[in-house]
């Protein structure tokens, strides 16, 4: 199918230049329109955004400069291809015009041929971004819609498993039992993927914001290791948490942070040997609060700990129960989202302990208040 004409916006205060330029574009099959000033184009672009910009440097008033700078504050110009046409031709020129945005630059008198390839350039790529973001956004979604689908049934094999193995419906082999453990393990196991790749779906959609409110950090920290502690059992891992004597209030939101804290205590006990222990601390000042969760294991390679929390990562750390490699990257990307830090370091004892750090707010973020 063959593309709509490219609809470019000339910039320039010569009569000349602006009519020129339009001539030859529309001749080219390009659909033209001039501006003699700054203002001017800022109300062309307010008319209709164009696909590409030519614009000159030296303009009274607003020059090409201060346009660019204002252009690419803007969300719905910040990616449109610019390029400056000028008879500026001295490297600093360029440089300044390049380093405030934008994409290419040509000297006068104009050379047709290379304008129009470097317009056609500028153009492509842009296509091209396009294009990538809609397959990108198309992946996510059947991402999103598989997840979902999967998850229903996955639920529904982990619990069957986990009912007979607690023999409600009748006595177990040893083989039986053995072979259901199996199934809930890798049931249990499956449905974690989904709901990470679920998960990443729905941040990757911006479909997810915080809901700010005010959050006992010790009661929310009580509630995922108490939900934690059959798994802790399980594998023979203690888990030592102390809840503090007063209230540590923050700024938050308790199902993001039920997600971070579980997903870090979950990890913390998959990694640490039988007999070993995890370690849950809370402590806090008057301008954040910091939360700690150590743990016996084998620690983190060095050279993997600037990256356990890039998405997909895995590592070598993970061993046969390898996930999806996002568990980590979403605890960090919810963290930031809540204003807050973590970070992970080894123990000079062994095993790894992560900290996640958030501010003391004392009112609702401004994006929300």
């Amino acid at each position: 199918m063959p593309h709509k004409p490219a609809h470019i916006l000339i910039v320039d205060d010569q009569e000349f230049n602006r009519d020129l330029l339009v001539q030859r574009l529309r001749r080219e099959g390009y659909e033209p329109e001039a501006a003699e000033s700054g203002p001017q184009a800022l109300a062309c672009i307010a008319r209709r955004v164009p696909d590409l910009i030519l614009l000159d440097i030296m303009m009274p008033g607003l020059s090409g400069y201060e346009l660019i700078s204002i252009l690419r504050a803007q969300p719905a110009t910040q990616e449109v291809p610019i390029i400056l046409v000028s008879a500026k031709g001295e490297t600093e020129d360029i440089v300044q015009g390049l380093s405030l945005g934008a994409n290419d630059y040509v000297t006068k008198p104009v050379n047709l041929p290379v304008l129009k390839a470097r317009i056609e350039t500028q153009l492509r790529l842009r296509r091209s971004l396009e294009q990538v973001r809609m397959l990108s956004q198309e992946k996510d979604e059947i991402l999103s819609v598989v997840s979902h689908d999967l998850r229903s049934p996955l639920s529904g094999i982990a619990a069957l498993s986990r009912l007979l193995l607690s023999e409600e419906m009748g006595p177990l082999t040893s083989l039986q039992r053995e072979a259901l453990q199996d199934i809930a393990q890798t049931g249990e196991r499956l449905l974690r993927l989904v709901n990470e790749l679920l998960d990443w779906a729905r941040l990757q959609a911006g479909q997810q914001e915080p809901n700010w409110e005010p959050i006992s950090l010790g009661e929310l920290l009580s509630e995922s290791v108490q939900a934690l502690r059959g798994a802790a059992l399980e594998r023979g891992v203690r888990l030592l948490w102390t809840p503090p004597e007063t209230a540590i209030t923050i700024l938050g939101d308790s199902t993001w942070l039920f997600q971070i804290f579980s997903n870090l205590i979950g990890n913390a006990i998959k990694f640490s040997p039988a007999g070993g222990a995890v370690t849950i601390r809370l402590e806090h000042s008057a301008e954040q609060v910091n939360v700690e969760i150590s743990d016996e294991g084998p620690g983190i390679p060095p050279e993997e700990l600037e990256r356990i929390f890039t998405r997909f990562y895995t590592g070598s750390r993970a061993g046969p129960r390898k996930g999806a490699g996002l568990g980590l990257h979403i605890c960090k990307v919810l963290t930031e989202r809540l204003q807050g830090q973590i970070s992970v370091e080894n123990r000079t004892e062994g095993g790894a302990r992560f900290r996640v750090r958030f501010p003391v707010q004392r009112s609702l973020p401004a994006a929300v208040s």
